[in-house]
C-alpha cells in the first residue's frame, strides 16, 4: 500500500531505489538496538547506498 502510494506521489526511480535500500534499515537497527559493530566493507557499502540515492535524487 505504501509502496503504490508513493509511487504515485513521487518519482518512480527515487521510490524504488530507496524501496530497494530496506537493508540500511536493518543494519540501522541493528546498531542502535543490538549495539552490533559494523565491518569496513558494510561502511563503504553504506556509503555507496547513500551516493546512489544522492545521484537518482539529483
Amino acid at each position: 500500500m505504501l509502496y503504490i502510494k508513493a509511487v504515485s506521489k513521487g518519482s518512480m526511480a527515487i521510490v524504488s531505489t530507496l524501496s530497494a535500500l530496506y537493508p540500511l534499515v536493518v543494519i540501522v537497527l541493528g546498531l542502535v538496538v543490538l549495539h552490533e559493530t559494523l565491518t569496513l566493507k558494510q561502511m563503504i557499502g553504506i556509503g555507496f547506498a547513500l551516493v546512489a540515492i544522492a545521484l537518482i535524487a539529483t
